[in-house]
């Protein structure tokens, strides 16, 4: 809790000195792009052309890994607690995870990065080195590590903590970063093979993550999808989604890693086989690790043996659930997805958006004087497994709405964080609750929520469906 009392005053007080007219550093300032396409945009275009011709095809799936562990161990910003820390040394690799998903007519692309979050500004750059026509097709995630590279700027040097100075963003890194991620989509692409799939669910691990402000209101359901090769019955990939922060190591450790998905990675390969791949899910409110509430100065290297614990428990839980999970063979792929404007209403937000600090545009909604941003959502069926993505880190309201109103009983994933990080995003009622005052400072504002609604409400047909409920009197201490 003190931790989040301090990063409110240190929010508070860089919103007052911007406000009073104090100039902004020479590190602060837009993202600059890499120059030009790669030649792989045109590899994938075609091979979806190919496909696309095929009369009768089968399902294909592949999936590869990407390195994206800085080159430099030392001296690395590091983004998730506050400004001014930099790396010693790595703990475990920073990795992309992908899995490309395609039944002929229509491909998804799912990409995971053991990243604190990535803007849309990088992931749409990203897209337009893949594919000139389908770069809607490509779904990029972060893990939400808090022990990875600063990717998107805000972690860098402060003055006395409080005054920025120097965007943490090393824009060599995320250059190298944009050319590994999309030439890592078009080898899962071009490896792909005749495939099977299963689907898998069961409860997560108990004791380790819960909620911070609300004991027991989280969503603690696993969902797991594996690929696995038609004809060489050899495993592809499995992709997890379960929510929790990555934030087990905590804040004093100094070490570059992705945390406990890391470890969830290296024993779901060894059970498994295949490609490991994470996304978390509706972790905001705060879904964090339980070591957090009472344990907070826990050494760092216990905090890493509870971190593996965790990483180890949740692979043992997908490999139990995928071994009875039914096959789904030639399953399609529906996959329909919108942009949407959110406004602005933070202060905060408004100074990053505006000085360069996140870079993005900011635009005017007519007869509306509010500036606006925007964001994206998606929502894919692949045989009986729905997926909302969320651009951010959503509220368990939120998650537990989307899946069992929105998605209508089928296996569910919310993959938060993905296409987007916009912060913590609440249900309008959330908002004046003091209980999350520290989670407004970080939103960007209190009709985020019903908008995000709104619009997955109507990708999933389910256009007018009332707001989900929330905690209220005793449900709050009792949780859901």
């Amino acid at each position: 809790m003190k931790r989040l009392m301090l990063t409110m005053a240190m929010l508070w007080t860089v919103v007052m000195l911007w406000s009073c007219g104090y100039a902004v550093y020479p590190g602060l300032q837009s993202h600059p792009m890499v120059q030009g396409r790669a030649a792989s945009a045109y590899q994938y275009d075609a091979f979806r052309a190919r496909r696309m011709a095929i009369s009768q095809p089968d399902f294909l799936a592949g999936a590869v890994t990407v390195d994206l562990t800085p080159n430099r161990h030392s001296g690395v910003w590091m983004a998730g607690y506050m400004p001014n820390k930099r790396s010693t040394d790595i703990f475990t690799p920073i990795t992309g995870r992908i899995a490309y998903l395609d039944d002929g007519r229509h491909a998804v692309v799912l990409v995971s990065l053991d990243f604190v979050g990535l803007l849309k500004s990088d992931i749409d750059y990203i897209r337009s080195l893949v594919s000139a026509r389908f770069p809607h097709e490509i779904i990029i995630m972060s893990t939400h590590t808090h022990s990875g590279p600063d990717t998107m700027g805000i972690w860098g040097r402060s003055a006395f903590w409080v005054i920025p100075v120097e965007s943490g963003r090393d824009e060599g890194y995320m250059q190298r970063v944009y050319r590994t991620v999309a030439d890592g989509i078009v080898m899962a692409q071009q490896q792909a093979q005749p495939a099977i799939l299963k689907v898998g669910t069961s409860e997560g691990p108990v004791g380790y993550c819960d909620n911070w402000h609300l004991g027991g209101h989280g969503d603690n359901r696993i969902a797991a999808l594996a690929g696995i090769g038609k004809h060489s019955g050899t495993p592809i990939f499995t992709f997890t989604n379960w929510a929790c922060h990555a934030e087990f190591l905590g804040e004093h450790a100094t070490s570059l890693s992705a945390d406990y998905p890391a470890f969830y990675y290296q024993r779901t390969e060894s059970l498994m086989g295949g490609t490991a791949i994470y996304a978390n899910g509706a972790v905001g409110g705060l879904m964090t690790a339980k070591i957090d509430f009472e344990r907070k100065s826990l050494p760092v290297h216990l905090r890493k043996r509870m971190a593996q614990s965790l990483g180890y428990e949740l692979a043992q839980r997908v490999s139990d659930s995928l071994s009875t999970a039914n096959v789904i063979d030639s399953p399609e792929i529906t996959h329909r997805f919108e942009e949407i404007g959110m406004p602005v209403e933070n202060d905060l937000f408004i100074k990053f958006f505006s000085l360069g600090v996140l870079g993005r545009p900011m635009f005017n909604m007519e007869g509306d004087q509010r500036p606006y941003i925007n964001t994206e959502l998606h929502a894919v069926n692949i045989g009986p497994l729905s997926i909302t993505t969320v651009p951010g880190e959503i509220f368990p309201s939120l998650g537990f709405g989307i899946k069992d109103t929105l998605m209508k009983g089928q296996i569910g994933m919310v993959l938060g964080l993905a296409n987007d990080e916009l912060g913590y995003i609440m249900l309008p009622g959330e908002w004046p609750l003091d209980l999350y005052s520290y989670e407004i400072t970080m939103s960007l504002g209190p009709q985020t929520g019903r908008l995000l609604w709104e619009s997955a409400a109507r990708l999933w047909n389910q256009a007018g469906a009332d707001l989900p409920p929330f905690p209220t009197g005793e449900g709050i201490q009792a949780g859901r």
